[in-house]
């Protein structure tokens, strides 16, 4: 069962995974940048931070490498499956850390929740691509 047809409901899969890569890539280096200079968290928690975001940047270039050249690396496709959702344990956890401590912002809430979601939606717009490419 195919999750999604298309990508923002216009978009081919292929594409849509193509911008969804540059997409992790880019914010995972942006939120290395805000994190080393603009936040004043603990230790610990900015080193499940940059966990995280490696963790996200490494999955990007696992989803560029594999949309790129679908018929022949389209085996990536679990792997970055995989990696992306332990990425989401590792996100989940860093959110559950930040929420305990004494001076969470509004900020930073709604950013959790959209990079949620946004994570959700990345593994269902590749499950639905890999999908496509196992029925072909």
């Amino acid at each position: 069962m195919i999750f999604f047809k298309k990508f923002c409901f216009c978009v081919p899969l292929r594409q849509g995974c193509l911008i969804l890569a540059y997409f992790f890539i880019i914010q995972g280096f942006v939120d290395v940048f805000v994190m080393m200079l603009l936040t004043s968290f603990c230790p610990r928690l900015k080193k499940l931070w940059f966990l995280k975001d490696q963790i996200k940047i490494i999955s990007g270039i696992l989803l560029l490498a594999s949309s790129h050249n679908p018929d022949n690396l389209a085996y990536l496709l679990p792997i970055h499956i995989v990696v992306k959702l332990t990425g989401l344990i590792i996100e989940l956890t860093f959110y559950l850390m930040l929420a305990s401590t004494d001076d969470l912002e509004n900020k930073m809430i709604i950013y959790s929740f959209i990079s949620i979601f946004i994570t959700v939606y990345c593994l269902l717009v590749v499950y639905s691509f890999y999908q496509k490419l196992d029925q072909q």
